[in-house]
């Protein structure tokens, strides 16, 4: 009744913590992560293991005659794929290292300048794991919206810093962001409500993408050296993750433009 607590109220990130213990998972975190990419060559080495259903989850619902938009495209892998299935594919990215790979990849400053195509130009736009580095999101949401046909869709990926872990190293005091160049992480609620207010809609559920974890960076370093072992992980994690989001390190979207009224 009036004094009892409501026992699923209780979360165990909510409980007094160890706190030289968390600090040394999370030095041994992110460390690991900054090692396995360095061993790796600047690559990270999830990008190194067969997982396509993972990297790759964008790939299936897009149409041969379709031309699609890669914001914030980096490398340009997901550029490239996305030219194999469909009848052009753009990358679009700041970073000038880009310039000579392809020609389909493009280097502009889209954060200051916006989107150099015309209005309607897209079937479907990628935004992966590129919206929480932005300063000003809703002004890259209306740019992609802008370009994107009527129902276009807008693939799209962000953080989830609501996990155990996330809310574990909150409560020790210390940086809680998945990259200390992420100017926000989400709610899986802040995440939709924000594509609603740009003037998308969810076209499907809001999928999981991996189980997160504190030892993720020794994996990651475990990876640099022995690939098949650091599949075999991955793949755990997924698994053990499975349709809930509320311990995955991100979300997925599939959202579709539709009109504002």
């Amino acid at each position: 009744m009036g004094g009892q607590i409501d026992a699923v109220t209780v979360c165990p990130a909510d409980k007094p913590v160890w706190h030289p213990w968390v600090r040394l998972l999370d030095w041994s975190n992110r460390h690991g992560k900054a090692l396995a990419v360095r061993l790796c060559g600047g690559i990270h080495p999830k990008h190194l293991i067969p997982d396509g259903d993972a990297h790759e989850w964008y790939l299936a619902p897009l149409r041969p005659d379709w031309a699609v938009l890669d914001v914030g495209c980096g490398t340009g892998r997901h550029t490239l794929r996305v030219q194999e299935r469909c009848r052009l594919a753009m990358g679009i990215d700041r970073d000038p290292s880009i310039w000579s790979r392809s020609p389909h990849l493009r280097v502009w400053d889209f954060a200051r300048r916006g989107l150099p195509y015309p209005s309607a130009t897209f079937d479907a736009a990628l935004c992966l794991d590129v919206i929480e580095h932005m300063d000003d999101r809703p002004a890259l949401l209306a740019e992609i919206r802008r370009v994107l046909k009527p129902g276009g869709l807008l693939f799209i990926s962000a953080p989830n810093r609501e996990t155990t872990w996330r809310r574990r190293l909150r409560a020790a005091g210390l940086p809680s962001f998945s990259d200390p160049d992420h100017r926000v992480e989400y709610t899986r609620h802040e995440f939709v409500g924000e594509l609603y207010a740009a003037g998308f809609a969810l076209a499907d559920a809001v999928r999981p993408t991996t189980l997160d974890t504190p030892w993720a960076g020794l994996q990651d370093a475990l990876g640099a050296c022995w690939l098949p072992l650091y599949a075999w992980l991955h793949q755990r994690r997924r698994e053990a993750v499975g349709q809930s989001t509320a311990e995955s390190t991100g979300f997925r979207a599939v959202a579709a433009k539709v009109d504002k009224r």
